[in-house]
């Protein structure tokens, strides 16, 4: 398996930000860049995956001017295969950025996409959500760490991601697979993930088979399970 790990060139998190005299930003001008600590964490979980034999190359990829190469180095310096970047030195808002990187997949054939949870420069935190959507693939946010989890039975298999992260509330568990329905525990937000988890839980019972959550008190758990003859079409 392929895995994209998105990284992104911010200012170095010792420097200390200055503002633009117009207050317009803040000014780069002669500063230290380096990649976003969160987009660290995220090359280095893919690392543990290759180191575990699950993933097969790991893919950097950026969207940024000329000196993004630097941080693309530095990324295939800590063990990453490949680099890819898309040239551009428009500011670009997130949807922008995640229409790119939805291409870059797509090209790529990966079958995961590994993002720090939000650059510390702009703190949106959107891009991979807004990735997970345009792709229609699920997601699993805020993760500090990431098991995959394989075995079979003489007719099924069952695939099995584990994260670190806090558990869903019980009375919000169903409702992860269901676009966009509001928390019975949290009124205000949403117990869906979007439109990612619905549609992988559709695709599985096509193909008779199930997609679940549970929490075993220290990891949450998405487990798919297909049977050994599974239709793909």
């Amino acid at each position: 398996m392929k895995i994209l790990v998105c990284v992104k060139r911010v200012l170095d998190p010792q420097v200390k930000a200055r503002v633009k005299a117009d207050e317009s930003g803040v000014d780069l001008a002669n500063v230290k860049m380096t990649m976003n600590p969160f987009c660290e964490n995220a090359l280095e979980e893919a690392l543990r995956l290759r180191e575990a034999g699950i993933v097969e190359e790991i893919i950097v990829a950026s969207v940024g001017g000329g000196k993004t190469q630097e941080t693309l180095r530095h990324g295939l310096a800590m063990g990453a295969d490949r680099a890819i970047q898309v040239v551009t030195e428009d500011s670009l808002e997130p949807l922008g950025i995640a229409k790119v990187l939805k291409q870059i997949a797509v090209q790529e054939g990966v079958g995961m996409v590994i993002a720090g949870k939000q650059a510390i420069d702009d703190d949106s935190n959107q891009t991979a959500q807004m990735l997970s959507a345009l792709l229609g693939w699920s997601q699993a946010t805020y993760c500090s760490e990431i098991k995959i989890e394989t075995y079979c039975t003489p007719t099924t298999t069952h695939i099995a991601v584990r994260d670190s992260g806090a558990p869903i509330p019980e009375e919000d568990r169903d409702h992860i697979f269901s676009p966009y329905r509001v928390s019975t525990s949290r009124p205000h937000t949403t117990a869906s993930v979007g439109l990612g988890l619905s549609v992988s839980r559709q695709l599985a019972r096509l193909m008779d088979g199930e997609l679940t959550y549970n929490h075993d008190q220290t990891h949450s758990i998405f487990e798919l399970s297909l049977p050994a003859n599974a239709p793909t079409s």
